[in-house]
């Protein structure tokens, strides 16, 4: 499924719905004019779009992939980055954090990490205890000493 949203608005949450909406004739404009990047046309045109499946696997692996990167993103939010890294290779899953130079020209260090395959995902979403990264009594008493500074 798609709908009418260029790449910069995707995490844009401010609309309050996407019209989803397609048709063949649509997507034959959308091609030639190459708007919201397309690039194939549909496999079965003839197959109406109101009858197409939701891809299941691949949406539920899109959310697992989003669910790992908010659970990094917290993990360097709140400076555990080792207690992350020391937990997935408590589980077997290959995991990097890195700093990259930033996209500006602030040259501000991002932080960048190595995505999970398709198994090394399972693993972590079976396997992973979010306690050994992110403990609230740990959160506490961080909270307890930046108070007394």
């Amino acid at each position: 499924m798609w709908c009418y949203c260029y790449k910069e608005q995707i995490c844009d949450f401010s609309f309050p719905s996407w019209p989803i909406q397609r048709c063949p004739l649509e997507q034959v404009k959308n091609l030639s004019e190459n708007t919201f990047e397309y690039k194939e046309k549909d496999l079965c045109p003839f197959i109406p779009y109101d009858d197409m499946p939701v891809d299941d696997l691949h949406l539920r692996i899109r959310i697992s992939h989003k669910l790992f990167n908010q659970v990094v993103t917290w993990s360097i939010d709140q400076k555990t980055e080792d207690d992350l890294c020391k937990e997935l290779r408590r589980i077997g899953v290959s995991f990097k954090i890195w700093e990259e130079k930033g996209d500006d020209k602030l040259n501000i260090k991002v932080k960048k990490w190595s995505q999970p395959n398709g198994d090394d995902l399972r693993t972590v979403i079976h396997k992973m205890r979010l306690a050994n990264v992110h403990s609230d009594q740990r959160t506490a008493v961080i909270r307890m000493l930046r108070a007394l500074q």
